[in-house]
């Protein structure tokens, strides 16, 4: 009241009457009316647009955040579906030997517009780490998930976003490797950040001690954050934390559809990773695999398709018969190469029949993929040698002794100029297999273990033998 008469008292004007309320009574209907009025003294309709309330501000999309530090070429696939191919072993009475396996997912995502593979190729899978995880390490680092850090416009690290303003969980989510073995820098870092002696001694002692840093260290994948857990005493930053912590790398999976039976959609065959932590502590679980076994229809994973170098690809003549050798999800690519063979053979096209050895524990726990296979055998597209680990009495406990049981056959392929592929574990597995053809180049064709050797060496250098392995570091 007192500005108005003010106002008055000088020859202001009023372009309508003081408005006024009561505080304790009808107040918001009061003062929308006089608004209403207002506008209308402006030359505004009084029916103002709910909408133009908002202000100027922008929806942040961490998703945009993470892909300024990816190739162009990672998109966002869809789930369509994400579903379990193991079955339970408990009620198997002649499940012998060895432990079930872990969840394996057949997950089928379509690809967005632009995106195309060939049958072969990898996906390369950008994974985050789990929210269990990175509240470990903020409860470690005395920070908080929501905390802001701002990266640096100069010295900024290619695997981070320059000059962005990220939260501490989008940073240790997105970007860092949390479970990757400790280096002997790390725990020199980690020696330099404690104020407590005998800390500082135990880990530079694990530094410079080669078998102890191997034994304690590396054999038992400590990460800097196992360690810190462990030292107590440790007072690390998070600016040195992530310093220490390598890129968030993409995990590449085979591919196991075939891109002629479907361009637009890609399968995965997934074996999820979870078992005690060899370090004593806690679970260990895969990153990507923790991810994609969680994932439902109409989720998007980040990825990029890959070629492998050399390819992996089937043989262009569908009538040139393959020897195909894997264990487990190593079953992935020939899953995508017999559907090849299956789509070209109802073409019209002439197909051989492949010789498949596949690896699993037991026919009624883990046969992936078990009735479309059966199905591609009745079909004359492939013959199908198994390998049960679990299945008490039966004769081929691994791939090759299935392969070394049809020695023969294997070795009249061989002469006639097929060529073999070998997918899975690459640390006892390949090995194995390299190894089981030279004793039926020995056996079969009469040739010493140096000749054998020799002739082995000669087929992967002619581009006969090709392998896409994992598991060897």
């Amino acid at each position: 009241r007192r500005v108005d008469d003010a106002l008055e008292t000088t020859g202001a004007t009023s372009l309508l009457e003081r408005g006024a309320a009561d505080g304790k009574g009808y107040f918001d209907g009061l003062l929308e009316d006089w608004l209403g009025d207002f506008w209308q003294t402006l030359g505004e309709s009084s029916q103002r647009d709910p909408a133009s309330i908002a202000r100027p501000i922008t929806l942040v999309d961490s998703r945009n955040t993470r892909a300024q530090v990816l190739p162009a070429r990672a998109q966002w696939l869809t789930v369509i579906h994400n579903r379990e191919l193991v079955k339970d072993a408990d009620a198997l009475p002649a499940f012998t030997g060895t432990r079930t396996r872990a969840s394996t997912r057949d997950i089928l995502l379509e690809l967005p517009e632009g995106m195309d593979y060939q049958t072969g190729d990898h996906l390369a899978v950008y994974p985050t780490n789990r929210e269990d995880l990175v509240n470990r390490a903020c409860r470690r680092l005395h920070v908080t998930p929501s905390e802001l850090v701002q990266t640096d416009n100069q010295h900024c690290p290619a695997h981070l976003p320059t000059g962005t303003t990220l939260s501490v969980g989008q940073l240790l989510g997105q970007f860092l490797e949390l479970q990757e073995p400790a280096s002997r820098r790390d725990l020199r870092v980690l020696a330099a950040h404690s104020p407590c002696p005998h800390t500082r001694e135990s880990l530079t002692q694990l530094a410079e001690n080669n078998d102890r840093y191997h034994q304690q260290i590396h054999d038992q994948r400590q990460s800097v954050l196992d360690l810190l857990e462990h030292y107590p005493a440790v007072e690390l930053p998070l600016e040195v934390f992530a310093a220490l912590c390598p890129p968030l790398r993409p995990r590449l999976y085979s591919i196991s559809s075939s891109a002629l039976s479907h361009p637009g959609q890609i399968r995965l065959t997934v074996g999820t990773v979870a078992a005690p932590a060899w370090s004593g502590r806690g679970e260990y679980r895969g990153v990507a695999t923790s991810l994609l076994k969680d994932l439902d229809p109409g989720d998007q994973v980040l990825a990029e398709v890959r070629t492998p170098a050399p390819p992996f690809a089937p043989v262009a003549d569908p009538a040139q018969p393959m020897i195909l050798v894997g264990a487990g999800t190593g079953l992935a690519p020939f899953r995508a190469f017999l559907e090849e063979r299956n789509l070209q053979r109802q073409q019209g096209q002439g197909v051989a029949s492949n010789r498949l050895f596949p690896g699993c524990r037991h026919p009624d726990h883990d046969r992936l993929y078990a009735d479309e296979m059966d199905h591609w055998q009745d079909q004359g597209v492939v013959t199908i040698y198994p390998a049960y680990s679990a299945l008490a009495n039966y004769p081929h406990r691994h791939v090759q002794d299935a392969l070394w049981a049809q020695r023969e056959e294997v070795w009249q392929l061989l002469e006639s100029g097929a060529p073999v592929y070998v997918c899975g574990d690459g640390a006892r597995m390949a090995p194995a297999v390299r190894d089981c053809l030279i004793r039926i180049a020995e056996a079969c064709g009469s040739r010493s273990r140096e000749e054998a050797s020799r002739w082995l060496q000669d087929l992967m250098q002619n581009g006969r033998y090709h392998q896409d392995i994992f598991g060897t570091g």
